[in-house]
């Protein structure tokens, strides 16, 4: 009995104990079986588990710590990254929406240069007129002074130009004077964006008056096919952009380098609140390629020429968010463009809005 507990049962309640604080995760306490039978091996060979064990815990723990430092330090640099992203995309928001700004004051300025144009003409008019009437009151002041023998047919001459002359001098002041109005009007409409009762026929007379000018010197010509009468509640200024943006894409782009050239603008009723506006000019026209990023923002075909690329852009932007309509690109090489455009009679309130200024 002796013998069996200690050479057979004490090495195996040794043996079990030492199995029992394995299981438990007890790795710290060193498993001693004395002797050198089986029991004793196997005791030796749960020792060298255990260390086993141990290593690999300890391996395992040390990985763990890198992995959570390369996690702090890829957290970190993902955060100074998005930081870095943020900032770029506000700044890229800041230079857009001053392009936004630079393209409103282009199409502003190309309307000045218009109106300063069409009034040469009337005030160039006028001037000629009051010259030919300041020779003939000194015709009048020499006969009345007594130098010049007075005669009736002279007098009524004099009559008969100074009526002439009041009649020319009237009609080219009242021309001025529309021009100027015209100009406020599209003014006013485009810097101060307001929503007013218009005339579709009649805004966009308004706005080609203001680009005529540019085509004037150019062997292209505009066509128009205006139907009046289509009352809108909307944004003319808005819609005046548009209409600027494109005819002068038309001019720089559709007819580069061709002899000559013509635009059509048209407008029509569609349903019973829609019209349809469209712009088409029988230029050169453009690929699929272009045709599918040609209002992507920054996208020009003339890169390095002085354009912004946010033309087009702005256009579809205005259309689809202010005016509450729908644009569409027609176009085959060499058969020219189609940019037709779906709006509503009424546009949708925007946000902050106060509702319709009359004019």
């Amino acid at each position: 009995v002796w013998v069996l507990q200690r050479y057979v049962l004490r090495p195996m309640t040794e043996l079990t104990g030492g199995a029992e604080a394995l299981a438990a995760g007890r790795l710290d306490q060193p498993l001693h079986v004395g002797g050198a039978d089986e029991i004793a091996r196997v005791g030796a060979a749960m020792e060298r588990m255990r260390q086993a064990l141990l290593s690999a815990f300890e391996a395992l723990r040390q990985h763990n710590v890198n992995l959570e430092e390369t996690v702090a330090q890829r957290t970190a640099e993902l955060t100074a990254s998005n930081a870095e992203l943020s900032e770029a995309l506000a700044t890229l928001q800041t230079a857009q929406r001053e392009l936004v700004e630079s393209e409103k004051l282009a199409s502003l300025g190309r309307l000045v240069a218009g109106v300063a144009h069409e009034l040469n003409t009337p005030l160039g008019n006028a001037l000629t007129v009051v010259s030919a009437l300041e020779d003939r009151y000194k015709q009048l002041e020499a006969m009345l002074a007594g130098s010049v023998p007075m005669r009736r047919s002279t007098l009524d001459e004099l009559a008969r130009d100074t009526r002439r002359g009041q009649d020319i001098l009237q009609r080219n002041v009242q021309k001025a004077a529309d021009l100027v109005r015209d100009f406020k009007q599209v003014a006013i409409d485009q810097t101060a964006d307001l929503r007013r009762d218009f005339d579709l026929a009649k805004v966009v007379e308004d706005v080609l008056v203001m680009v005529e000018p540019s085509f004037k010197h150019t062997p292209y010509a505009i066509e128009t096919q205006l139907q009046p009468g289509l009352i809108m509640n909307s944004y003319p200024g808005a819609l005046g952009q548009v209409l600027t943006n494109l005819l002068m894409n038309a001019l720089v782009h559709g007819f580069d380098g061709a002899a000559q050239g013509q635009v059509r603008v048209r407008c029509a009723p569609l349903t019973a609140t829609e019209v349809e506006l469209s712009v088409s000019d029988d230029g050169k026209g453009m690929d699929e390629s272009v045709r599918r990023r040609i209002f992507d923002p920054f996208f020009t075909t003339k890169l390095g020429t002085g354009g912004s690329g946010l033309g087009m852009h702005i256009v579809h932007s205005i259309v689809t968010n202010v005016l509450g309509g729908q644009i569409e690109v027609r176009s085959t090489p060499g058969q020219g463009t189609q940019m037709l455009m779906r709006l509503p009679l009424n546009a949708p309130q925007r946000a902050g809005s106060e509702g319709s200024e009359q004019p």
